[in-house]
C-alpha cells in the first residue's frame, strides 16, 4: 500500500512540474553598470503592473470562481503563465473536499496528505485545487497553468 502512494506522489509530482520544466529559456549574456544613483536605471523601462495579482489581502480576480468560502487569503505567485494562490481555512478536510467535488463535478486525486482536484475551464486553462492538511488549519492552493495544448 504505501508503494502505491508514493508512485502516486511521484506520478503526480511529475505531472504537476512538467508544465513548467518543459521548456528552457536562453538567457543572453549581459553585463551591469553598477554605478548608478537610487532610481537611475538608464534605458530600461518601468515594469508594468501586473493586475491579476491581488491588492489589499485579496485573492487574485482569477480564481474568485474557485475560492473556499470563509477561507482567508494567505499569499500568491505567478512565473510565466501559471498563477497560484493559497488560502487558509479551519474548516475540516472532509468539508473542504465535498465543498470541491460538487462544484467541480470532479472526484480528487489523494496522494497521501494531498489531495488535488484537476479541471479544465471553458478556455482550456488546467486548474488544480490543492488542499493541505496542516493541523489546525489546512491550507487550499488554487493553480492556473495556463492554456494547456
Amino acid at each position: 500500500m504505501m508503494k502505491k502512494a508514493l508512485l502516486l506522489c511521484v506520478i503526480m509530482l511529475v505531472a504537476i512540474f512538467s508544465g513548467c520544466l518543459s521548456g528552457s529559456a536562453d538567457i543572453p549574456e549581459q553585463s551591469f553598470d553598477t554605478d548608478f544613483s537610487a532610481g537611475d536605471f538608464g534605458d530600461q523601462p518601468a515594469p508594468e503592473e501586473d493586475q491579476s495579482l491581488p491588492v489589499g489581502g485579496q485573492g487574485p480576480a482569477a480564481f474568485k470562481e474557485y475560492e473556499y468560502p470563509g477561507s482567508s487569503f494567505d499569499g500568491s505567485f505567478q512565473q510565466g503563465n501559471m498563477l497560484s494562490a493559497s488560502y487558509i481555512t479551519t474548516d475540516d478536510v472532509d468539508t473542504i473536499v465535498a465543498y470541491y467535488t460538487q462544484k467541480l463535478s470532479a472526484a480528487p486525486l489523494i496522494a497521501g496528505s494531498l489531495i488535488q482536484f484537476e479541471i479544465y475551464d471553458s478556455a482550456n486553462n488546467r486548474i488544480t485545487v490543492g488542499i493541505i492538511s496542516r493541523g489546525a488549519d489546512n491550507q487550499i492552493n488554487l493553480t492556473d497553468w495556463g492554456v494547456q495544448q
